[in-house]
């Protein structure tokens, strides 16, 4: 399989996130793989510390479940000449080729990853005037009073645009 051939597009936030209508804990056997923009979004770490973003592009995507050290690998379920495969793929031609083509007005671009190592994530070269979000440690999605979605990992890293000295 190409990395042109996986199936990466938009869904609902709602779903794209793992939550099932009704409830507002996530499931936490969620394996959906996806990207969507919210107005807003909150990432908490293990700390108590809670931040809002705006108008975030969320991406997201899953590590393999004994991921080994090193720069992150992400791994797709998804169907191919019939059967169910998994598809590894590494995290910058992933982001190169599916997210920034993406790229709009939003303000962050959020990596909605677990990164079960704490690895450091390089920010991308093309992101222009984003933030550029991830989380160290696993990730969990919730939802509060129905509406308000909230990212919590062990760490949120929240690398600010560059600018030229």
């Amino acid at each position: 399989m190409r990395i042109e051939d996986l199936p990466f597009g938009p869904v609902e936030p709602f779903t794209l996130l793992g939550f099932r209508a009704g409830r507002e804990d996530p499931d936490l056997d969620h394996a959906g793989y996806g990207w969507a923009r919210v107005d807003a979004i909150e990432v908490a770490d293990a700390e108590g510390g809670v931040r809002a973003l705006n108008d975030a592009l969320l991406v997201v995507a899953h590590t393999p479940d004994e991921a080994e050290p090193g720069p992150l690998v992400l791994e797709f379920w998804t169907e191919w000449s019939g059967e169910s495969v998994a598809v590894q793929i590494g995290l910058e031609p992933f982001l190169e080729h599916h997210v920034r083509p993406l790229l709009g007005r939003e303000s962050a671009v959020v990596l909605v990853v677990c990164n079960p190592h704490g690895e450091d994530v390089p920010r991308p070269p093309w992101l222009g005037p984003r933030s550029w979000v991830f989380a160290r440690g696993d990730v969990t999605a919730w939802l509060y009073g129905g509406r308000t979605f909230r990212l919590e990992a062990e760490r949120w890293i929240i690398q600010p645009e560059l600018r030229c000295p």
